[in-house]
Formats: C-alpha cells, structure tokens, sequence
C-alpha cells in the first residue's frame, strides 16, 4: 500500500508541473532507444552482506502521448561480486550478480528539463557463480518504481533516475532476499 501511495504522487506530481507549464508544440508518437550505465545497491534483507555492482543495460519504449510512453528496460552486472561467506564455507570462489529485465510504464513533463516518473513489473534475478559449476540463480517478479530528471538537445534525451527492483530472492537460501536499488545516467535518442 505504501508503494502504491508513492507511486500516485509520483504521477500527481507530474500532471500538476505538466498543466502548469504549457508550452505550444506539435506531438508526434515515436519510438526511441537508450542506453545506461548503473550502479545497482543490493541489501541482504536479514542483514549482513551488502553487494554493490556497475550495470550496463538499456530500454526501448514507445512515446504515445506528450507524457507517456511504455518501456522495455534491462540491466546487467558487468562482472561478479565475491560472496565471502560462502566463499569461505565451500572453499571456493563464489561469485555473485545482480540483473532486472522489465517493463514500465514512464510519465514525463514536458520541456528542455523535465521530471519523470515510472511504475511496471519486473524480475530481479539474483545469481551465484563458481568456477566448474553451473549457476544457481532465482528471480522475483514484482513492482517497480522510480523517479528522474533529463534534460533533451534534439533528438536526444540525458536522464539521472534512482529506480527501487522488487526483492530477489537468494537461489541458496530461500528464506533471505535482496532489496536492490539502481541509480542510472542514461541516454536516449528518438527514432
């Protein structure tokens, strides 16, 4: 319930710059693509261990209004990140990532700089990794939202998001989860 309250004054709060701020421009519906570069925070909800990883990914959306548009959206872990305790359990290297494919629904205001926000379902998928040995990984589907800034320069769109991932579950122990937040610089540009 708390998630849906935020996420209704994310878009209040854009409806109410958008009509403020009128602006006489001619629309037209567009497809563009983009590309982002992240920093994915992940927290042991038991507590303990904390991850931190560099992702790369990127999104196709379709803008059918001024101030909408859907997206597909996926992220990546560049490399793993070493569990030491399980680490030091087996005896062996254990390797962990963080990757989120998704699909949103984003409301933006209008004009050079702008607001933005999103709300969609994704699956977050926690993974373990060790040399010789297939990967255990689990993922959660679930809500996502986030908030932004941009600014547009022709055709081309930069935007500063912090995103909150649904909880990952852990493939190994299934009573513990990972909260994940992704803060992304990302460019687009409309084709």
């Amino acid at each position: 319930m708390k998630n849906l309250a935020v996420i209704l004054i994310i878009f209040y709060s854009l409806y109410s710059v958008n009509s403020n701020a009128q602006e006489e421009q001619t629309f037209y519906p567009n497809w563009y693509g983009s590309f982002h570069l992240a920093q994915a925070d992940t927290s042991l909800n038991s507590g303990g261990q904390d991850f931190n990883y560099f992702n790369v990914g990127g999104a196709v959306g379709y803008r059918f209004s001024e101030y909408l548009s859907t997206e597909f959206f996926m992220s990546f872990a560049t490399n793993d990140k070493r569990d030491d305790l399980v680490s030091d359990f087996i005896g062996e290297n254990v390797g962990t990532r963080f990757d989120a494919v998704g699909v949103y629904l984003v409301a933006q205001t209008q004009g050079e700089f702008y607001a933005k926000g999103r709300v969609g379902l994704t699956q977050s998928r926690f993974t373990y990794s060790v040399s010789g040995f297939e990967d255990e990984s689990k993922g959660s589907v679930g809500l996502s939202y986030g908030i932004g800034v941009g600014t547009k320069v022709e055709n081309y769109t930069f935007d500063l998001e912090y995103i909150v991932m649904p909880e990952a579950d852990d493939p190994l122990f299934s009573a513990d989860s990972y909260d994940t937040d992704i803060i992304a610089v990302s460019m687009s540009i409309d084709f």
